[in-house]
C-alpha cells in the first residue's frame, strides 16, 4: 500500500480553515518563553520588528499522491439529506487507516460511555500502581477501563520518555475509557466539532477485558490466559482505543486477556528537534534521544502488561501484539526496538508498513545538504515562529532559529499549545494535514537500516512468529478520498462513471503495497528460516447497494473494513455507519468470515501458528514459504464467494505489469502513461512486454527492465 492512499489514509471531507481571522500578528504576542526574553531579544526581534502581509507560504506537496487529474471517476446527483450518510460512510481512518465511524467518534470523545456503569466488586484487582475495579460489560466478561501505565507527559514532560504512574492507595474506578491522545479532529463531525484537535495530552492509559471470573478463580499458574495487546492505527495522528476495539467477545468467547493501548500521536507522538533529544540531564531513559515518543508509550505500555496481566488471569510470557495500519507499522518497528525485545512473543500486523525515513528527512531543512521533508523536526520550528508573528518569513525565521539556543528552544517548543503544534503541519494549499505516518531511522529504536532489513537480519531464536497480511481493495479507501478521484459535495451522491478503471487503478495501487508491505516482510523472515510467518488477504465485499450507491464497488474490503470481523463487533454505535454496511441480508456471510477470524488469531495467540483454529474444525493455515509449488496465504471470504481457502496468487513485478498492460490496454495512452509513472515512483517494475506506448518504449532496458 502506498504511504498515505492505502497504508494509513484519512478520509476527510471538509477542508480544515487555517487561516487566522486576525491580521498578522505582531511580535509582542509571539509565544517567549519565561526567562528567554534577553536571549530572544539579542536576536532582533522586539515588538516592532516585523513587518509584511503573513506567514510565508510553505513549500513541498503532499506524499504519495494518487493517480492523476485525468480519473475522475466518480459522477452522479444527491440529495440534501443523504448528507449525515455520506460523512459516516467514509470517515474511515485511524488507522489508520482504520475507520474513525468504526471507533463511534460520530459523536465526540467527551460522550464515549452514554450511561453510568456500575462498578462490579467481584472485578477488583490489586495492580502495582494500586487496587482498580472494573464493570461486567456482559455475563461473560469484564473490563477495566482508563487503567494508567505512565505519568501523563504533560508541562515539562512532553517529548520525553514516559515514567511509572505513582501508586495510589486509593481504588481506582476504571469504569470509562479516558479522553484518547490529542489527535487531529480535522474533519466535520456530526455534532458540530470544529476544533483542529481534541482528546488530551493526559492520555497515557489502557483497557483490559477478560472473561469473567470471581476473585478466587482468577486463572494462575498454568492455567494463565493468552494476552493479546492491540495498537490502534491513523495516519499516527489519529485514533484511541475506542469501540471498535471492543474485545468483550474476542476475550469471553476464546479465553484471552485483551487489551488496548492509548499512545502520543502526531507531533507530540514523534518529533525529532535535537534541542529535545539532547537535553542535558533531562533524559529518563537511554532511548530517549530516538524522537520515537508514541513508540516509548508503547514499551511502557508492554512493561505494564508484563508487570500486572497476571492479575487479571493473564500470562505475561504469552503475550501477543497487534495492530491495524499505522498500528500494524508500530508493530513491526518493535520487534526490532531493542527495549521491546522479551516483551511480546507473537505479532500480528493488519495492513501495517515498514517503510521509514531517514533521520535527516525528519530533522533537517528542507534545503540542506541531507534535505529534510517539509514537515522535518527544524521546518515545524520555522513554521511556529511565523505563524506566531515573531518572524515575517522563512528566511527570518530561520536566522532566527539558528541563534537560539537549545534550552531556548526547547523551551518554545514546550510552550506551544497542542493545537499549534498540529497546525504547523497544515498543508497551506488545501488545508488537510500533511502526512505524519512512517518511522524515521533513528538508529536508537528504529534501526539505521531500516524495519525491513532488521527483520531479515533477525537470528533465527530472535525472531517470533508473525500474522501479517492486507485487504484485497486496500486503495479503494484512498481512491473514494482523494478529490482527483472524486467529485465531493455534500450534495452529491457517489456513483462510479467507469468502474473498470476504478477497479484497475484499485487493483494496481493495492498490489504495489501488498508486495512490499505484506509478502516482502515474509520473504525476508522467510529466507533467514525464522520464526514462522502466516499471510492472508481479507476479500469480503458483501456491502448493500444503499440509496444509489454501490457500496461493494466503492468500499470493497477496503482498508479498515476487517476490524469489526477480528473483534466480531458490528453495532459499535447506533449512528456511526455500521448499520448501513452490515445489515440482515449480509450478515450470515460476515458471521462466517468473522467467527473464522476470531478463532485464527485467537490460536494463534495461544500457540504461535493459526493451525486449524481453536476448535481444529477450519482449513489448515500453512506458514509463508519460498517454495513456488506451495500455497501461500489464507484468504478470507464468504462460502459464495470461495470461503476460506489458501491459494498462491501472489503477487510479483511481473503480475502488476499485467495489471496494467492488460487492464488499461483500451483507455488513451495519455492516460495510460500517467499511471505507468505512478508504477514507477512506487517501486521497481520489471518484466516489461512489446507494448507500443511511448512512455514505455522510451524506458525500457536492454534487459528487460525501466530506466529510472
Amino acid at each position: 500500500m502506498t504511504t498515505r492512499t492505502v497504508a494509513d489514509c484519512v478520509c476527510r471531507f471538509i477542508s480544515i480553515s487555517v487561516g487566522r481571522s486576525e491580521p498578522f500578528v505582531a511580535a509582542s504576542r509571539a509565544r517567549i518563553p519565561r526567562g528567554r526574553a534577553e536571549e530572544w531579544a539579542s536576536r532582533g526581534f522586539g515588538a516592532g520588528v516585523l513587518a509584511g502581509d503573513g506567514p510565508g507560504r510553505f513549500a513541498g506537496n503532499r506524499r504519495g499522491d494518487t493517480l492523476g487529474p485525468r480519473f475522475s471517476l466518480i459522477e452522479g446527483s444527491f440529495l440534501r439529506r443523504l448528507r449525515i450518510l455520506v460523512l459516516l460512510l467514509f470517515i474511515l481512518a485511524a488507522a489508520g487507516g482504520v475507520g474513525l465511524i468504526w471507533q463511534g467518534r460520530t459523536v465526540g470523545q467527551a460522550e464515549r460511555v452514554r450511561s453510568a456503569p456500575i462498578a462490579d466488586v467481584s472485578s477488583e484487582r490489586l495492580t502495582t500502581g494500586g487496587s482498580v475495579v472494573g464493570v461486567a460489560v456482559s455475563e461473560e466478561s469484564h473490563a477495566w477501563f482508563g487503567i494508567p501505565y505512565a505519568e501523563p507527559p504533560v508541562g515539562v514532560k512532553r517529548w520525553r520518555a514516559p515514567t511509572r504512574p505513582v501508586p495510589s492507595t486509593d481504588t481506582l474506578d476504571a469504569l470509562q475509557r479516558r479522553p484518547g491522545c490529542i489527535e487531529s479532529n480535522s474533519r466535520d463531525t456530526v455534532d458540530g466539532e470544529q476544533s483542529l484537535i481534541r482528546g488530551s495530552e493526559d492520555c497515557l492509559y489502557l483497557n483490559v477485558w477478560a472473561p469473567r471470573f470471581e476473585p478466587e478463580t482468577v486463572p494462575k499458574g498454568a492455567d494463565r490466559l493468552p494476552v493479546m495487546v492491540w495498537v490502534h492505527g491513523g495516519q499516527g495522528a489519529l485514533g484511541f482505543g475506542g469501540p471498535l476495539y471492543d474485545a468483550s467477545l474476542l476475550a469471553s468467547r476464546h479465553r484471552l486477556i485483551v487489551i488496548s493501548v492509548d499512545y502520543r500521536l502526531g507531533p507530540l507522538g514523534a518529533f525529532a528537534h535535537p534541542s529535545l533529544l539532547n537535553e542535558v540531564g533531562g533524559s529518563q531513559s537511554e532511548f530517549e534521544p530516538s524522537g520515537h515518543f508514541g513508540l516509548l508509550d508503547l514499551i511502557a505500555a508492554l512493561q505494564w502488561v508484563r508487570e500486572n496481566v497476571e492479575v487479571f488471569g493473564g500470562d505475561p510470557e504469552s503475550v501477543t501484539l497487534a495492530g491495524a495500519s499505522s498500528g500494524g507499522s508500530q508493530v513491526l518497528s518493535l520487534m526490532v526496538a531493542p527495549p521491546a525485545q522479551g516483551l511480546f512473543q507473537r505479532a500480528i500486523v493488519q495492513s501495517g508498513s515498514a517503510r521509514t525515513r531517514s533521520l535527516a528527512q525528519a530533522v533537517h531543512y528542507r534545503d540542506a545538504a541531507e534535505a529534510g521533508e517539509v514537515t522535518s523536526a527544524r521546518e515545524i520550528v520555522l513554521r511556529l515562529l511565523m505563524a506566531d508573528g515573531t518572524a515575517p518569513d522563512r528566511d527570518r525565521a530561520r536566522y532566527f532559529a539558528d541563534g537560539l539556543s537549545p534550552e531556548a528552544t526547547a523551551d518554545y517548543l514546550r510552550n506551544q499549545s497542542p493545537e499549534d503544534l498540529f497546525r504547523a503541519y497544515l498543508d497551506p494549499s488545501g488545508g488537510q494535514l500533511l502526512d505524519f505516518s512512517g518511522a524515521f531511522r533513528d538508529g536508537v529504536l528504529v534501526p539505521d537500516g531500516g524495519i525491513g532489513e532488521a527483520l531479515a537480519d533477525l537470528a533465527p531464536g530472535e525472531s517470533i512468529p508473525l500474522l501479517v497480511g492486507s485487504n484485497r481493495d486496500e486503495a479503494k479507501l484512498g481512491l473514494m478520498q482523494d478529490p482527483a478521484q472524486v467529485r465531493r459535495t455534500l450534495d452529491v451522491f457517489l456513483r462510479v462513471r467507469r468502474p473498470d478503471q476504478y477497479e484497475v487503478l484499485s487493483a494496481i495501487q493495492t498490489a504495489l503495497g501488498r508486495m512490499e508491505d505484506v509478502e516482502g516482510v515474509a520473504d525476508r523472515i522467510a529466507a533467514r528460516n525464522g520464526a514462522p510467518v502466516y499471510v492472508y488477504r481479507f476479500d469480503w465485499d458483501e456491502e448493500p447497494f444503499y440509496l444509489g450507491a454501490d457500496l461493494e464497488l466503492l468500499l470493497g474490503a477496503a482498508h479498515g473494513v476487517e476490524l469489526p470481523f477480528v473483534f466480531g463487533q458490528f453495532q459499535f454505535d447506533q449512528e456511526t455507519a455500521a448499520r448501513l454496511l452490515f445489515n440482515e441480508e449480509n450478515a450470515p456471510g460476515r458471521r462466517f468470515v468473522s467467527d473464522s477470524m476470531m478463532s485464527y488469531w485467537a490460536e494463534f495467540a495461544y500457540r504461535g501458528a493459526p493451525g486449524r483454529g481453536r476448535a481444529r474444525a477450519l482449513p489448515l493455515w500453512e506458514p509463508w514459504s519460498l517454495d513456488p509449488k506451495e500455497k501461500w496465504f489464507m484468504v478470507f471470504d464468504t462460502p459464495e464467494s470461495g470461503g476460506i481457502r489458501m491459494s498462491s496468487d501472489r503477487t510479483d513485478e511481473r503480475g502488476i505489469f499485467a495489471l496494467w498492460s492488460e487492464g488499461t490496454a483500451g483507455w488513451a495512452v495519455a492516460d495510460r502513461c500517467e499511471v505507468f509513472d505512478k508504477l514507477l515512483q512506487s517501486g521497481p517494475i520489471g518484466g516489461l512486454s512489446e507494448i507500443d506506448v511511448p512512455c514505455v518504449e522510451n524506458l525500457k532496458t536492454s534487459d528487460g527492465g525501466v530506466k529510472r
